[in-house]
């Protein structure tokens, strides 16, 4: 089984993926993870960062600079990814992501490697690269896969597709409010432009553009709490299951 959840960043798209999961014994599938670990490994590989910058107070990556990168890598920037792990323990729903080993979960969700992380997947080998693995483990696992085109380009034939949304006030409370973004003090006035700027290289970019699927169910859940998105999913998936 194949379950698809797209939406921007504040949607809600990780913690009802995860949610939903645990209630439904299966796992999360994080594209963006794949993403953000792509980002991190190539800035790291051309000495734009390193990993221990990214827990720093002051850790801002230009975005002029994550342009550049994009439309220069090489084929053996591009054969680098093949580094990157992605799998699960034993039996847990959440991912682990390794570079030379070491797991990066927690930093690849620091919300300053959201934007270069947008700004380099939309080179067309690291896409296909990223689509690549997602069907892999697919093929492994039933998944709840959860991103911004999930349900349009990597998985168009799911069983189930969600397109989540909210306002951008609400979003923008939930990404403050998320404590494994690590967004430090100095960061907070500064997160709706970001989430602005985050939207527009999503929804313009030319390669898999974010937007709803068209046979998706789109839920708003700006008023909602997790627990009312989950049952409100699961009451959708347990009906259809009983018409089949």
């Amino acid at each position: 089984m194949i379950i698809t959840i797209d939406g921007p960043a504040g949607s809600g798209k990780t913690s009802v993926a995860r949610s939903l999961a645990k209630r439904l014994s299966i796992r999360v599938l994080q594209s963006g993870l794949m993403y953000r670990a792509a980002a991190v490994l190539l800035l790291e590989r051309h000495r734009i960062i390193e990993l221990r910058d990214l827990d720093s107070d002051a850790a801002v990556i230009d975005s002029a600079v994550c342009h550049q990168l994009k439309d220069s890598l090489s084929a053996d920037d591009i054969s680098s990814l093949d580094g990157i792990e992605y799998g699960y323990e034993n039996d847990s729903q959440i991912p682990f992501v390794k570079i030379a080993g070491e797991n990066i979960l927690r930093l690849l969700n620091k919300f300053v490697v959201g934007l270069p992380a947008s700004i380099i997947s939309q080179n067309p080998q690291v896409r296909a690269w990223a689509v690549d693995l997602q069907r892999q483990v697919a093929q492994k696992y039933s998944v709840v896969a959860e991103g911004r085109d999930c349900g349009t380009v990597v998985f168009p034939q799911a069983d189930f597709k969600f397109f989540l949304t909210a306002s951008l006030a609400v979003r923008q409370s939930r990404v403050v409010c998320d404590s494994s973004r690590g967004i430090m003090q100095g960061q907070v006035a500064g997160i709706e432009q970001s989430i602005i700027q985050r939207d527009a290289h999503d929804q313009t970019r030319s390669i898999a553009p974010l937007t709803a699927p068209q046979d998706s169910i789109i839920v708003d859940t700006s008023a909602m709490s997790l627990g009312e998105v989950i049952e409100f999913l699961l009451g959708l998936i347990f009906e259809k299951r009983r018409n089949r």
